[in-house]
């Protein structure tokens, strides 16, 4: 992403530096920047010359879409033909409209032709799996943004109602967002469900007692898949869902599995998932699937710009949520995020922020679904004037939150795709971030590891990928076999 880390002072943190009554053992403030784009976001490719029905290629243009994005010129023509395939790219590249576009493309033009009884043995519609509630609202209303028209059965599993925080859609979105959850799965009746897969495959397991094989979609859809098979439970039931389509006591169930397009999306692939290889587990599940892949992917945006904090080592925990709520007092963004590594970090943080007449909302998967809903809800409505969010990791995976453009890492990430989920909810869809990271004594030898990594402009992050080693534990080996 960039030759070298530049060190320089930040103009605006020069005046507290220089006041120690404000930030006492506050040591400096450095920036580094990556090189200029070589490989730009949006290609020269327009929506209106790929071959997608007429109707939607009207929906993107009333909505705003032009030119596709590097991964959507580099996918689409194959998903549009049903081959299986994995996409990785970076965070906010348009992902989610590789694989909506090509559902929606079948699903429009046999509208007509749709039978009110669906054979077991003919696969229709699609299966969209993602890891978390909150996304699969987003995702059901990215759905509903191309059929305003309601033409199509689209559901989700789960009772979370939640307004999608789209920066270019939202009317539209919160309009939609708390439309068609159920907790029933009759294939004959929709034709796209959303759903994480433990509720799901929880569901399934209740209906198999009366009607066994009752989901056959077309297509399915794995969301941040690297995610779901690195997390034991989202792994154990998505790979039940999987077996369910090739069961060899099913064969016209397994021949019909032969002919289901699968899309796979992540925006890091870390080598590892547990004691087995990402790899090796796609190899599989998953037969004649072909990789598409962005430049970018696994490393930083360019469109970001790079800023860490460094904390020196008697700082008290009362300077350093002082000096954060300077920082946050003197940044110029509209949306902030906060990164801490725990739900009990992010409540102490907002009881700081408060106590200095910041407003903000907590995000943590330690809160009950009300109160997330609640949460996001306020971040994203502008009438809220709720300028910060401080989230733990969930808050990291997917989520297209409105208007970021600053995000704040408290608490130093643990995991390379940690670092790289985080930054990747700001500078998004070819917007400019910033990302800022405190840096305490302990974290400096992982800061000097990534910076390493940062610097092989080849490799950027793969080294450091995976789900059960953290970087700290990387670096603590290293020193070791070095003899330090």
């Amino acid at each position: 992403m960039f030759k070298k880390i530049v060190l320089l002072p930040s103009s605006k943190f020069t005046s507290l530096i220089n006041s120690p009554s404000t930030f006492g053992l506050y040591s400096n403030c450095k920036h580094f920047f990556s090189s200029s784009s070589s490989d730009p976001f949006f290609s020269k490719q327009t929506f209106s010359k790929t071959e997608l029905i007429p109707d939607l290629k009207k929906s993107l243009q009333t909505n705003g879409f032009d030119h596709l994005t590097k991964i959507q010129e580099l996918s689409l023509p194959s998903l549009l033909d049903g081959q299986n395939a994995i996409l990785q790219a970076e965070t906010g590249s348009g992902k989610t409209l590789c694989y909506i576009l090509p559902i929606l493309n079948h699903l429009f033009p046999n509208l007509a032709s749709k039978s009110q009884e669906r054979s077991v043995h003919s696969p229709t519609g699609a299966l969209v799996l993602a890891p978390n509630k909150e996304l699969c609202t987003q995702i059901y209303s990215f759905f509903k943004i191309f059929d305003p028209q309601n033409q199509l059965n689209i559901l989700r599993l789960g009772a979370l109602n939640q307004s999608t925080p789209s920066a270019t859609f939202q009317k539209k979105a919160e309009e939609s967002a708390n439309e068609s959850v159920t907790h029933l799965v009759n294939w004959g009746e929709l034709d796209l469900l959303i759903s994480t897969p433990v509720q799901l495959a929880n569901l399934l397991k209740i209906q198999d007692k009366t009607n066994p094989y009752n989901i056959n979609p077309r297509t399915v859809v794995i969301d941040e898949y690297d995610y779901i098979f690195g997390d034991v439970s989202l792994a154990k039931a998505t790979r039940s869902l999987l077996k369910r389509f090739n069961d060899p006591k099913w064969a016209k169930v397994r021949e019909a599995h032969e002919k289901r397009q699968f899309i796979l999306c992540g925006a890091s692939a870390p080598r590892k998932i547990g004691s087995i290889s990402l790899e090796d587990e796609v190899k599989f599940w998953f037969q004649d699937i072909k990789t598409f892949r962005t430049q970018a992917f696994q490393k930083l945006s360019e469109r970001i710009k790079f800023e860490y904090i460094e904390i020196e080592k008697d700082t008290t925990e009362e300077t350093e949520l002082l000096m954060l709520n300077k920082l946050i007092k003197i940044s110029a963004s509209k949306k902030i995020i906060i990164f801490c590594n725990s739900a009990q970090k992010t409540l102490q943080v907002q009881d700081s922020l408060t106590f200095h007449g910041v407003k903000s909302v907590v995000f943590s998967a330690g809160m009950s679904v009300d109160e997330r809903v609640e949460a996001l809800a306020q971040f994203n409505n502008d009438n809220e004037n709720v300028r910060v969010l401080i989230s733990t990791d969930l808050g990291s995976r997917g989520l297209d939150f409105k208007d970021v453009d600053h995000v704040i890492q408290f608490e130093f990430a643990t995991h390379a795709t940690q670092i790289l989920h985080r930054a990747g909810r700001t500078g998004r869809a070819g917007n400019k971030g910033t990302f800022t990271s405190f840096v305490r004594p302990k974290d400096e030898l992982l800061m000097s590891r990534l910076n390493e990594m940062l610097d092989d402009e080849e490799k950027g992050f793969e080294g450091a990928y995976s789900h059960k080693r953290s970087l700290r534990k990387k670096e603590r080996r290293r020193i070791k076999e070095e003899g330090f």
